[in-house]
Protein backbone atom coordinates (compact mmCIF):
# COMPACT_ATOMS: atom_id res chain seq x y z
CA UNK A 1 0.00 0.00 0.00
CA UNK A 2 1.47 3.39 -0.99
CA UNK A 3 1.96 5.87 1.83
CA UNK A 4 -0.48 8.73 2.20
CA UNK A 5 1.19 12.05 1.28
CA UNK A 6 -0.31 14.90 3.30
CA UNK A 7 0.59 17.34 0.54
CA UNK A 8 -1.86 15.58 -1.75
CA UNK A 9 -4.73 16.77 0.44
CA UNK A 10 -4.33 20.29 -0.93
CA UNK A 11 -4.92 18.91 -4.42
CA UNK A 12 -8.04 17.08 -3.30
CA UNK A 13 -9.42 20.25 -1.69
CA UNK A 14 -8.57 22.37 -4.71
CA UNK A 15 -10.24 19.93 -7.14
CA UNK A 16 -13.32 19.87 -4.89
CA UNK A 17 -13.44 23.67 -4.90
CA UNK A 18 -12.55 24.28 -8.54
CA UNK A 19 -14.38 21.31 -10.07
CA UNK A 20 -11.77 20.63 -12.76
CA UNK A 21 -8.12 19.64 -13.05
CA UNK A 22 -7.37 22.55 -15.41
CA UNK A 23 -8.84 25.17 -13.06
CA UNK A 24 -7.05 23.54 -10.11
CA UNK A 25 -3.79 23.60 -12.04
CA UNK A 26 -4.20 27.32 -12.69
CA UNK A 27 -5.02 28.03 -9.05
CA UNK A 28 -2.08 26.01 -7.75
CA UNK A 29 0.17 27.13 -10.62
CA UNK A 30 0.92 23.63 -11.74
CA UNK A 31 0.12 21.46 -14.72
CA UNK A 32 -3.34 19.80 -14.73
CA UNK A 33 -1.65 16.42 -15.30
CA UNK A 34 0.22 16.94 -12.00
CA UNK A 35 -3.10 17.61 -10.27
CA UNK A 36 -4.59 14.43 -11.73
CA UNK A 37 -1.48 12.40 -10.78
CA UNK A 38 -1.57 13.69 -7.16
CA UNK A 39 -5.29 12.89 -6.84
CA UNK A 40 -4.65 9.38 -8.23
CA UNK A 41 -1.82 8.95 -5.72
CA UNK A 42 -4.06 9.68 -2.75
CA UNK A 43 -6.81 7.50 -4.24
CA UNK A 44 -4.28 4.69 -4.53
CA UNK A 45 -3.12 5.18 -0.94
CA UNK A 46 -6.72 5.13 0.32
CA UNK A 47 -7.96 2.43 -2.10
CA UNK A 48 -10.91 4.63 -2.98
CA UNK A 49 -12.09 6.72 -5.90
CA UNK A 50 -12.47 10.33 -4.69
CA UNK A 51 -13.92 12.04 -7.79
CA UNK A 52 -16.10 11.17 -10.74
CA UNK A 53 -16.51 13.26 -13.86
CA UNK A 54 -20.11 14.43 -14.23
CA UNK A 55 -21.92 14.80 -17.55
CA UNK A 56 -21.01 18.50 -17.70
CA UNK A 57 -17.29 17.66 -17.31
CA UNK A 58 -17.00 18.78 -13.69
CA UNK A 59 -15.21 16.62 -11.13
CA UNK A 60 -17.71 15.68 -8.42
CA UNK A 61 -16.68 14.01 -5.15
CA UNK A 62 -17.75 10.45 -4.51
CA UNK A 63 -19.01 9.40 -1.07
CA UNK A 64 -15.43 8.52 -0.10
CA UNK A 65 -14.32 11.82 -1.59
CA UNK A 66 -16.77 13.71 0.63
CA UNK A 67 -15.26 12.03 3.72
CA UNK A 68 -11.70 12.85 2.62
CA UNK A 69 -12.65 16.44 1.77
CA UNK A 70 -14.27 16.90 5.18
CA UNK A 71 -11.16 15.60 6.95
CA UNK A 72 -8.85 17.58 4.67
CA UNK A 73 -10.75 20.76 5.53
CA UNK A 74 -10.18 20.03 9.22
CA UNK A 75 -6.46 19.56 8.58
CA UNK A 76 -6.42 22.78 6.55
CA UNK A 77 -8.13 24.69 9.38
CA UNK A 78 -5.68 23.34 11.95
CA UNK A 79 -2.66 24.14 9.81
CA UNK A 80 -4.06 27.56 8.94
CA UNK A 81 -4.50 28.34 12.62
CA UNK A 82 -1.03 27.06 13.47
CA UNK A 83 0.66 30.31 12.49
CA UNK A 84 -1.52 32.32 14.86
CA UNK A 85 -0.93 29.89 17.72
CA UNK A 86 2.84 29.78 17.26
CA UNK A 87 3.04 33.53 16.78
CA UNK A 88 1.22 34.00 20.06
CA UNK A 89 3.61 31.65 21.87
CA UNK A 90 6.88 32.93 20.45
CA UNK A 91 5.72 36.52 20.31
CA UNK A 92 4.60 36.56 23.93
CA UNK A 93 6.93 38.69 26.01
CA UNK A 94 6.41 38.03 29.67
CA UNK A 95 8.25 37.69 32.93
CA UNK A 96 10.29 39.93 35.20
CA UNK A 97 13.30 41.99 34.22
CA UNK A 98 15.39 43.96 36.71
CA UNK A 99 17.01 47.01 35.11
CA UNK A 100 19.58 49.15 36.89
CA UNK A 101 21.03 52.52 36.01
CA UNK A 102 22.01 55.80 37.60
CA UNK A 103 19.06 57.76 39.03
CA UNK A 104 19.08 60.48 36.35
CA UNK A 105 18.67 57.91 33.54
CA UNK A 106 16.03 55.95 35.44
CA UNK A 107 13.98 59.07 36.20
CA UNK A 108 14.36 60.97 32.93
CA UNK A 109 14.68 58.21 30.30
CA UNK A 110 13.48 54.82 31.55
CA UNK A 111 10.43 55.80 33.60
CA UNK A 112 8.91 57.94 30.78
CA UNK A 113 9.45 55.10 28.28
CA UNK A 114 8.04 52.44 30.57
CA UNK A 115 4.33 53.06 29.86
CA UNK A 116 4.83 52.54 26.11
CA UNK A 117 6.77 49.32 26.69
CA UNK A 118 4.22 47.93 29.15
CA UNK A 119 1.32 48.87 26.88
CA UNK A 120 2.90 46.78 24.13
CA UNK A 121 3.87 43.90 26.45
CA UNK A 122 1.34 43.82 29.31
CA UNK A 123 2.69 40.53 30.75
CA UNK A 124 6.13 42.04 31.24
CA UNK A 125 7.16 43.19 34.71
CA UNK A 126 10.00 45.73 34.94
CA UNK A 127 11.77 46.50 38.18
CA UNK A 128 13.83 49.68 37.91
CA UNK A 129 16.75 50.04 40.31
CA UNK A 130 18.12 53.57 40.49
CA UNK A 131 21.59 53.18 41.98
CA UNK A 132 24.94 54.88 41.44
CA UNK A 133 26.76 51.63 42.25
CA UNK A 134 27.49 49.15 39.48
CA UNK A 135 25.29 46.22 40.44
CA UNK A 136 26.78 42.87 39.51
CA UNK A 137 25.12 41.22 36.52
CA UNK A 138 27.05 37.98 36.96
CA UNK A 139 25.60 37.58 40.47
CA UNK A 140 22.15 38.45 39.06
CA UNK A 141 21.84 41.68 41.08
CA UNK A 142 20.17 42.92 37.87
CA UNK A 143 19.34 41.50 34.44
CA UNK A 144 20.17 44.65 32.48
CA UNK A 145 22.49 47.48 33.44
CA UNK A 146 22.47 50.79 31.61
CA UNK A 147 25.73 52.44 32.45
CA UNK A 148 27.43 55.71 31.63
CA UNK A 149 30.78 54.01 31.02
CA UNK A 150 32.08 50.89 29.32
CA UNK A 151 32.25 47.86 31.64
CA UNK A 152 35.68 47.29 33.10
CA UNK A 153 38.07 44.54 32.02
CA UNK A 154 37.19 42.53 35.13
CA UNK A 155 33.81 41.77 33.57
CA UNK A 156 35.47 40.23 30.51
CA UNK A 157 33.13 38.25 28.28
CA UNK A 158 30.77 37.16 31.07
CA UNK A 159 28.19 39.78 30.04
CA UNK A 160 27.07 41.20 26.73
CA UNK A 161 27.91 44.90 26.47
CA UNK A 162 26.84 47.27 23.74
CA UNK A 163 27.00 51.02 23.15
CA UNK A 164 23.40 52.22 22.93
CA UNK A 165 23.69 56.00 23.02
CA UNK A 166 26.67 58.34 23.07
CA UNK A 167 26.18 61.44 25.21
CA UNK A 168 27.92 64.62 23.99
CA UNK A 169 28.22 67.92 25.76
CA UNK A 170 26.75 70.70 23.67
CA UNK A 171 27.89 74.22 24.56
CA UNK A 172 25.14 75.91 22.53
CA UNK A 173 22.50 74.37 24.80
CA UNK A 174 24.00 75.53 28.07
CA UNK A 175 26.15 72.44 28.53
CA UNK A 176 23.23 69.99 28.44
CA UNK A 177 23.90 66.47 27.23
CA UNK A 178 22.44 65.50 23.88
CA UNK A 179 22.20 61.82 22.96
CA UNK A 180 23.64 60.73 19.63
CA UNK A 181 22.37 57.35 18.47
CA UNK A 182 24.80 55.03 16.76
Amino acid sequence: MPALDWNDLQYVLAVAREGAYAATGQRLRTDPTTVARRVRAIESALHAKLFERSTNGQMRPTEAGEVVIERAEMVEAHIGGLSAVVEGVDGAVSGSVRVTSVPVLVNHVLVPALSTLLARYPDLRIELVADTRDLNLSRRDADIAIRLARPGDAVGNRVFARLVVAMNRCRSHGGACTPRLW
